[in-house]
């Protein structure tokens, strides 16, 4: 038995419909073109742009940043310490020869007698020894007369619980220590008495 051939013959497309086809295809990608030519960007994708371009372009500053932050790996910490510390100047004036016989300020405080060098010889003096007395200073070498009679009054006026005595290694600063000595003798009181030298490079040698 012959079985019926069910292939389909390809039937041919008249031109006309042809025509009309590709017509349509290029209006249509046309008017796609046209849409894209014209259409108004959204905001949010301005936005975008805007930020990504931000985000990657380097920025002009960043040498700049760069040195201000190895400069600051590069700060000595004892700097950032020491800017910290308070100042611990109980009064002013502060040299002997300006301050005053009397004040408030000596009360309940110990007495420390210093000469003009040691608080630069010594960068702890103010922590070390200024913290909690009251601080005069003088140098026997530059100031003329004798400090004995003014350290005297002052120790005798005043409730005075110590008198230190912050002198340099060099021999002029005997001086200053024989004037404390003999003024802590003449004012009658029995006070606590002690010297503090340094060295030139700021250690404390005794």
């Amino acid at each position: 038995m012959m079985l019926p051939d069910i292939r389909h013959e390809a039937k041919e497309v008249p031109c006309s419909a042809r025509s009309f086809t590709l017509t349509r295809t290029n209006a249509s990608a046309a008017a796609c073109a046209s849409t894209h030519a014209t259409r108004v960007p959204s905001p949010w994708s301005t936005a975008r742009r805007a930020l990504c371009a931000t985000t990657t372009a380097p920025a002009a500053s960043a040498p700049a940043t760069r040195t201000a932050a190895t400069a600051a790996d590069n700060a000595d910490p004892l700097a950032t310490i020491a800017a910290a510390l308070p100042n611990r100047l109980a009064q002013w004036p502060c040299q002997i020869k300006l301050v005053p016989v009397q004040a408030p300020d000596y009360q309940g405080r110990g007495l420390l007698i210093a000469a003009d060098c040691t608080a630069f010889a010594c960068a702890s003096f103010h922590e070390r020894f200024m913290n909690g007395n009251v601080t005069i200073i003088g140098c026997p070498k530059l100031d003329e007369g004798s400090y004995t009679d003014k350290l005297a009054a002052i120790i005798a006026a005043n409730d005075i619980s110590s008198v230190t005595v912050a002198r340099m290694e060099v021999p002029c600063c005997g001086g200053l220590e024989r004037a404390a000595a003999e003024a802590c003798a003449q004012s009658g009181k029995d006070i606590p008495f002690e010297v503090v030298t340094f060295a030139v490079n700021g250690d404390v040698i005794s």
